[in-house]
């Protein structure tokens, strides 16, 4: 028997609908081309094993805490009151707090992942910024602030920077530009008052929580060094 399609035959067994012989729109349908590009890369399985094998929890939808609607609020990618954030999941990476959780459309025939958000607490409380890979185009959200000069060099030519000017600073830290410039320059970084975070579109997966710890640990680390007297 071909594949099913996830979000919409699976999806909607599980939530009591039909399956591969039933009718109408929860009908499981076969794989084309196309879902090669559009069908969910994320593992939700395996970042579960992943979090706990690390001692990482699992946190309550009735105990949210409030760093996510800060995180959503200033994410720079596009989000309505349609977003919502599930999987959330906490623990400790190199000694930072870590939070982590999908975002999610739902739809009659079951969620659907759209970004992958991992946060990490900043070392002490800031103003905010963001970081834009160039490759990604032009892309701009409202509410960003003044662009960052980032001097000449790889890292300006591949990373736009917004908000606080002392983001700048760092920026000219060795383990930040090294994290950055060993990117394959996927993700979106932001910074809110307490949090620092990164988003690549999908569900998370173990090698994606994996290479945002490391970015976002190496950033911290820097606003760190940058914080001492």
């Amino acid at each position: 028997m071909a594949r099913q399609h996830p979000f919409y035959g699976e999806a909607a067994r599980r939530g009591g609908g039909p399956g591969w012989t039933g009718f109408g729109r929860g009908r499981g349908h076969g794989f084309g081309r196309l879902d090669d590009v559009f069908g969910c890369a994320g593992d939700r399985a395996g970042v579960a094993r992943w979090a706990r094998d690390r001692g990482w929890v699992e946190v309550p939808a009735d105990d949210r805490p409030a760093v996510v609607g800060e995180l959503l609020a200033g994410a720079p990618v596009p989000l309505g009151p349609e977003h919502v954030a599930v999987n959330l999941r906490t623990g400790v990476h190199a000694g930072w707090s870590v939070l982590a959780f999908d975002v999610v459309v739902r739809t009659g025939q079951g969620d659907v992942p759209e970004w992958a958000v991992t946060a990490l607490g900043r070392p002490r409380t800031a103003d905010p910024y963001h970081l834009h890979p160039r490759r990604l185009g032009a892309f701009a959200l409202p509410g960003r602030g003044r662009r960052v000069d980032l001097g000449p060099g790889e890292l300006a030519d591949r990373w736009t920077a917004t908000g606080a000017p002392d983001v700048a600073r760092v920026l000219q830290q060795a383990a930040a530009r090294e994290a950055l410039l060993g990117t394959d320059d996927g993700d979106e970084v932001w910074a809110t008052a307490t949090a620092l975070a990164a988003v690549r579109p999908d569900g998370h997966r173990p090698a994606l929580l994996e290479h945002h710890l490391a970015l976002l640990a190496a950033l911290a680390g820097a606003e760190q060094e940058c914080g001492r007297p």
